[in-house]
């Protein structure tokens, strides 16, 4: 069996969940052919799926040596980086796989993910745009730009994007994301807000964040509408 035939079974045993096997035959190749960058690219894969961080990130490194120009690579890495608790080279490695792909997906998707854990907003916000503005932003990713913007206060950003996400994204979260907005005091649009609630209800009938929001801002308005219907009809025309 030549190498090349090894390393497919190898991919099929990653697929297949068998990380162990997978790594055991990537590794004898890169005994075999230590230049092979395909062999140390599923043996760092394997190694970050069974939790080897440290080893994970020496075949990674090594695939960077051989296969400098592979941007998929390099955010690997980064991704490996951030995991083992060193943020910094993390950002640096995403940044260096999106010089060589500008329009990299996953790297796009990681370096925000690093950015919203160490609660930088702005570059969070800055990642997911470029993803969108390339086509590739999931409803899962417009979520998380609501999100961004909602934490910077941005609300009618916030409601574009939590619009959009639920638009292509079954699910109540964009939903109750959306409510919460619209009910925000510099919003003050509560009839929107229950409106987007009970929509989230209606996608996920037990979803116990958009039912406590309801009872909390339901009264309020039930108390409205009671005052407004003592006035005469000129008044409510």
């Amino acid at each position: 069996m030549t190498s090349d035939e090894r390393l497919k079974k190898a991919r099929e045993l990653r697929a297949a969940g068998n990380q162990a096997e997978a790594l055991s035959i990537a590794t004898a190749v890169s005994n075999l052919e230590p230049e092979n960058a395909d062999a140390w690219w599923i043996a760092g894969l394997a190694l970050h799926s069974l939790g080897k961080l440290e080893e994970a990130l020496v075949a990674l490194r090594k695939v960077g040596k051989l296969a400098p120009k592979f941007a998929s690579g390099f955010a690997q890495y980064g991704v490996v980086l951030a995991e083992s608790g060193q943020p910094e080279q993390a950002r640096r490695a995403l940044d260096h796989a999106l010089r060589l792909d500008p329009g990299h997906a996953f790297s796009l998707r990681q370096a925000a993910k690093l950015a919203g854990d160490q609660e930088d907003e702005e570059s969070r916000i800055r990642y997911l745009e470029r993803l969108d503005d390339n086509g590739d932003a999931d409803g899962h990713d417009l979520n998380l730009l609501g999100i961004a913007h909602w934490r910077r206060k941005h609300f009618f950003r916030a409601i574009e994007y939590y619009k959009r996400s639920a638009h292509v994204q079954p699910g109540p979260a964009a939903l109750f994301n959306l409510g919460l907005v619209y009910n925000h005091n510099e919003v003050s649009q509560d009839v929107d807000a229950i409106d987007s609630l009970k929509r989230a209800l209606l996608a996920q009938t037990d979803y116990e964040h958009a039912t406590k929001k309801l009872a909390e801002i339901t009264p309020r308005l039930e108390v409205l509408a009671r005052c407004v219907g003592r006035y005469d009809e000129t008044f409510i025309k």
